[in-house]
């Protein structure tokens, strides 16, 4: 499993994946604060393109966490925050297996 850190923050923050290849992917969003709210949409970019591809249901609301299974490659995740308050820490967490 990954955790990546993110900055509490509206904006785009881009972290590079700690893993390669096709691999089934569960991500999830923890959050800490006093009453969250705010969105974050993550994206996923392959090896060898310049384009961030959505990832179907990667919009979490910040006062209701879900989490989201995908299959793919992602050597960079791009992740969107919308609208935050209430927040003091929010981690990305990505625990893969091999496809």
């Amino acid at each position: 499993m990954a955790e990546y850190k993110l900055n509490p923050v509206n904006g785009d923050q881009f972290i590079v994946s700690n893993q390669a290849g096709q691999l089934y992917h569960h991500i999830a969003i923890r959050v800490n604060g006093t009453n969250p709210s705010g969105t974050v949409t993550v994206e996923g970019r392959a090896a060898g393109s310049d384009v961030y591809e959505s990832i179907p249901d990667a919009i979490f609301d910040l006062s209701a966490l879900a989490t989201v299974l995908f299959t793919g490659c992602v050597v960079e995740f791009k992740v969107t925050i919308q609208s935050i308050s209430g927040v003091s820490s929010l981690i990305l967490t990505d625990t893969f297996k091999e496809a």
